[in-house]
Order: structure tokens, then sequence, then C-alpha cells
């Protein structure tokens, strides 16, 4: 992968990721592709849903 490529890659990311924060697309239990929400959050949700 070129460098530019992986560049645009992430800067596409940033933007689609602000996009659907900014217009409130992501669910709340979304855990992909959010910053500060890992799998320990994912894992508490669904034992707390149990």
């Amino acid at each position: 992968m070129s460098i530019t490529r992986g560049y645009n890659q992430r800067l596409m990311t940033i933007r689609l990721i602000s996009f659907l924060k900014q217009n409130n697309l992501l669910s709340k239990n979304q855990f992909g592709l959010r910053s500060c929400i890992d799998t320990e959050d994912a894992i508490l949700n669904t034992t707390q849903f149990i």
C-alpha cells in the first residue's frame, strides 16, 4: 500500500466518523470505529442487558 493511499484512507475515515457523529447516525451500541469505546464497554453493555 502506498503512503498516499494510506493517508487518503485515514482522512476519509476521519471525515466519515465526524459526519456520523455530527448527524447522530451512530448507535449508542456501536463500539467499532469509535474512540474511547472498546471491547470492555461492549462486554459490560452485553452483561448488563442479560
